[in-house]
């Protein structure tokens, strides 16, 4: 099966150095290491629950695609036809913009996909900060494209190319494309997308073409530069907390109703939503200072090439896993997952960053032990060594942290990341 979104993680870190190097020049600074691993985390949280779910949603598609043909006996279109490839990108299109819509606007479809939005930064490696379990409810809403009978394989390199196209637009270098910003999503509507002013707030929702938008009544243009984020920050570089806190703070939610019938009805109404109660109107975000807890220079450099460590640990994950065994991948998942965890408590300061990374170090040597069966005495050898100098390496860093200075007031409380509508949230 092909990956494209694979495929082209060599390209996605070319350009993100390419954007980074560009800034440099012209003296901009587009990036900030805690925010870009933290964002990168969780894009690859977002992989390793493709791993552990195995491709769930694209059979899925499968199923519904077999079903269609026999018995219900629906046509399918020819996969060689370039007519059937151009209605498949505009269907995906289409669909892709009806669910991201949705996304902004019923709180349970929110708490899925708000972790793209939690980053304050705007960059490419913002576009590989994904949620884990948005799939889990997109591939409900690609199911009619079954019944309308494109081809699975199609479908796939489809939702893949529009998804790979959404890379490149997550840049603050890229100003107004002229006549293509009628049509197509580009720098300037994907930046208002990611705004959290009130003005910017669910708009410009498309995925290719922003067409849909402007048809549909939610286009907004560009005017000064957005205030990136979500009204009330996330505050932590925790990958794995990222994909779980809008959820907790539904359950909060729903616990102060006195009503049953209002709990239930939290989950699908608009976020900011009460009970007898008008929605809030957003508060300002403009000019609020960024949470930026961070650690001393040692331990960043530290964190880092852990991170790098981290990175080919997943690259081969993705393209070798199936080698190691369904025990091996989840193994090597997990200590990924603990990996991306660990890296986010270091540059926090958390006190149990130490304890924790010298468990996931020492996890090295029975993990290398049991997934290298045939020659083990290397593996463990190897695994003593990477243990032994990332000890060393915290033992250098342990401490030495840099004062934060940067973290506003109210983004260390770490309140949950509501998104309020806009007064025009609801054009129709």
């Amino acid at each position: 099966m092909i990956d494209l979104i694979a495929l082209s993680i060599p390209g996605f870190f070319l350009l993100m150095a390419i954007e980074l190097i560009a800034a440099r020049i012209i003296g901009r600074r587009v990036y900030r290491l805690n925010d870009t691993l933290d964002d990168l985390g969780c894009g690859i949280v977002s992989q390793i629950e493709g791993v552990v779910s195995k491709g769930v949603g694209f059979a899925l598609y499968l199923l519904v695609y077999g079903l269609a043909r026999d018995p219900l006996g629906l046509p399918g279109l020819a996969a060689h036809s370039w007519l059937t490839w151009v209605f498949a990108l505009l269907a995906v299109d289409f669909a892709y913009y009806w669910f991201h819509r949705w996304s902004h606007e019923v709180n349970f479809l929110w708490a899925a996909h708000v972790v793209h939005h939690q980053s304050e930064e705007y960059n490419l490696a913002v576009a590989l900060r994904q949620s884990a379990f948005q799939g889990l409810f997109s591939m409900f809403v690609y199911l009619p494209l079954a019944l309308l009978g494109i081809p699975p394989l199609v479908f796939l390199l489809a939702i893949q190319i529009n998804t790979v196209y959404q890379f490149w637009i997550h840049t603050r270098l890229v100003n107004r494309l002229g006549p293509l910003e009628w049509v197509l999503n580009t720098p300037s509507h994907h930046r208002v997308h990611h705004g959290a002013d009130p003005k910017y707030l669910d708009r410009n929702y498309a995925g290719m073409l922003i067409i849909w938008d402007r048809m549909f009544g939610s286009f907004q243009p560009e005017q000064e530069e957005p205030t990136y984020g979500t009204t009330k920050p996330l505050a932590n570089w925790n990958p794995v907390w990222a994909n779980f806190d809008y959820w907790a703070h539904l359950a909060r939610e729903a616990r102060s109703f006195p009503r049953w019938q209002d709990r239930l009805r939290l989950w699908f109404k608009h976020p900011g939503w009460r009970p007898e109660q008008p929605v809030p109107r957003p508060p300002p975000v403009r000019g609020r200072a960024r949470h930026d807890a961070d650690a001393a220079p040692a331990r960043r450099i530290y964190l880092f090439a852990q991170f790098v460590v981290l990175l080919v640990a997943t690259v081969a994950l993705l393209f070798a896993g199936d080698q190691l065994g369904r025990g091996g991948e989840l193994a090597v998942s997990a200590w990924i997952v603990v990996t991306t965890v660990a890296i986010g408590a270091g540059f926090e300061q958390r006190r149990w960053f130490v304890p924790l990374e010298v468990l996931r170090l020492i996890a090295l040597i029975p993990l290398a032990l049991w997934l290298v069966p045939q020659n083990p005495a290397l593996a463990g050898a190897i695994a003593v060594g990477l243990s032994a100098a990332s000890l060393l390496g915290l033992g250098l860093t342990a401490g030495r942290f840099r004062p934060d200075t940067s973290t506003n007031t109210e983004a260390s409380a770490a309140p949950s990341p509501v998104r309020a509508p806009s007064q025009a949230a609801d054009p129709a």
